[in-house]
């Protein structure tokens, strides 16, 4: 037998940059725990991923040839979301 894992009440975020080189993404629950702490939700290398993700509300952390950019998304379920973060 196979155990799988399914998201329900999800939805996809396709994430880009302007810019070519080395990307790192994390992508964060927006609301932190009791220490203050965020959850981490995600993360990629790809230079445009493409993650399913719960829908609600993320903060999306980039970093490319060393500078960061962040950005706040609202994932919707059974939608895709696209967000552009440009340099």
């Amino acid at each position: 037998t196979a155990n799988a894992n399914v998201i329900l009440n999800a939805g996809s975020l396709q994430l880009s940059t302007n810019r070519g080189g080395d990307h790192v993404w994390d992508i964060y629950a927006n609301k932190a725990d009791m220490q203050g702490n965020r959850v981490k939700a995600g993360f990629s290398y790809a230079q445009k991923p493409r993650l399913i993700l719960p829908a609600g509300h993320y903060l999306v952390d980039v970093r490319v040839g060393g500078e960061l950019k962040v950005v706040e998304v609202d994932v919707q379920a059974e939608q895709l979301t696209e967000q552009a973060l440009n340099y």
